[in-house]
């Protein structure tokens, strides 16, 4: 007995000698009753995963020989065949496991395009154990056709929030938590992806785990329908089933990303002062600019460890930007600076905040106070800007295109305008007789 694409098992117990049972091909010798009786109930076993859906069948060949026993004429034998129809069922994709990483967003990027979860995850699908062409039998493979997000690990809601798009044009938010493998997020594999960033994060968010299932349609297979929102969670036992013979893979792929840093600009906690000087002081020490403004900076935007996944792009205060000084050189007197640690002095006029005509200094830059003789009390202020980049002298710089806030750029370096302002005490001065020259009589 035998056949091409599987094996043959006698019955036990005919009295029949066996030879090669549970092979392709199988030899019984005995009695015509004892061959009869091990013939009845023979087994036929298709090889593994081995179906002939759309293909020739599989052929059972008995060659009877009575090898000479009855008889005359010596040996005789006769063979019959018959064909055996090897009905497909389903075997489960695999899934390699690893990581695919949907390509970096940057930081405060809110409507990003999204990537498409077949392209993302076709190279880790594999459903050839439906096709058996190289073994002479039929191909029932198909492509991936849904993806359940069935985990996550270490994701948060304040580093943001992966999406899946809806098939309508908006989007599905994913889960925190809670999800599993009976309570699992299922999207067509057609579908985008997209990680959509909290304000200021940046750094590697939490990572999903997905199971990726087949399109299989044959009668045996259950089918699965999408969740139609984030509050819609399938368990997939029931939704196209888990088991050998189900359409979920056993196995998971993980996906993640990041989130590229944008510089934000720096902050000033408080206006600053510069240690007061007496009145008609002609030549004071100033202090510089590291003194000055280092205590106010900070630059905590930057700095995202405070969150899971966060990193820390923040940086050293790196210098200043003079855009304006409201002290009067006439009745006041003048701001100045040093940038050769106070060996000579330059005046900074008086004008209201412009950014097109910055001075800017670096840290080691020195600040002083001159007033006009016999003034006391409270200059007008020179307004700064802080950078969080190292800056060098220049005596006019045009920086109006960097400052503020603006998410579609990384040059924004520069805080707020902040005051430096600065007290000269009065000193009391000699009094003078004001009257007249000509004499009086006193009586």
């Amino acid at each position: 007995v035998s056949v091409n694409f599987g094996t043959v098992t006698a019955t036990s117990g005919s009295g029949a000698t066996l030879s090669n049972d549970g092979t392709g091909t199988l030899t019984i010798t005995g009695t015509e009753d004892q061959i009869n009786a091990a013939l009845d109930g023979l087994v036929y076993t298709p090889n593994d995963d081995f179906h002939t859906s759309g293909v020739v069948d599989d052929t059972i060949s008995v060659t009877i020989d009575d090898l000479g026993n009855t008889g005359s004429g010596g040996a005789l034998s006769d063979t019959q065949t018959a064909t055996i129809t090897v009905n497909p069922i389903n075997d489960r994709p695999e899934a390699t496991v690893g990581t695919v990483t949907v390509a970096a967003v940057g930081e405060d990027r809110q409507n990003g395009s999204g990537t498409s979860l077949t392209g993302l995850l076709s190279g880790n699908y594999d459903d050839t154990l439906d096709n058996q062409t190289a073994n002479s039998g039929g191909d029932t493979e198909t492509t991936l056709a849904f993806v359940a997000i069935v985990g996550s690990t270490d994701y948060t809601a304040d580093q943001g929030t992966w999406q899946v798009s809806d098939g309508s044009g908006g989007w599905i938010d994913v889960p925190v938590g809670g999800l599993s493998a009976s309570n699992a997020l299922v999207v067509p594999a057609d579908r985008d992806i997209r990680f959509v960033p909290e304000p200021n994060f940046h750094g590697t968010p939490g990572t999903l785990q997905v199971r990726l299932a087949d399109g299989d349609t044959l009668p045996s297979s259950s089918t699965i329908t999408a969740s139609n929102g984030a509050g819609d969670l399938k368990d997939l036992s029931s939704e196209g089933g888990t088991d050998p013979t189900g359409r979920w893979s056993a196995d998971a792929v993980t996906i993640d990303t990041s989130v590229s840093n944008e510089n934000d600009p720096p902050t000033a906690s408080n206006d600053v002062t510069l240690t007061a000087i007496d009145e008609d002081t002609t030549s004071p020490p100033g202090d510089t600019v590291s003194n000055l403004f280092s205590p106010v900076y900070d630059d905590e935007t930057d700095n995202q460890t405070g969150i899971t996944g966060g990193a820390d792009a923040s940086t050293a205060f790196g210098g200043i930007a003079i855009v304006g000084s409201a002290a009067d050189p006439g009745t006041e007197g003048t701001w100045q600076y040093s940038t050769d640690n106070g060996t000579s002095w330059t005046d900074i006029p008086q004008g209201a905040n412009d950014d097109t005509s910055a001075i800017l200094l670096p840290t080691d830059a020195q600040l002083r106070f001159v007033p006009v003789e016999n003034f006391n009390g409270t200059p007008g202020a020179l307004s700064v800007r802080l950078a969080d980049t190292p800056q060098t002298f220049s005596s006019s710089s045009d920086i109006s295109a960097v400052v503020g806030d603006d998410d579609s750029r990384d040059t924004d370096i520069w805080s707020d305008p902040v005051d430096l302002d600065t007290l000269i005490n009065p000193v009391n001065d000699p009094p003078g007789l004001v009257g007249t020259d000509n004499a009086s009589t006193v009586n």
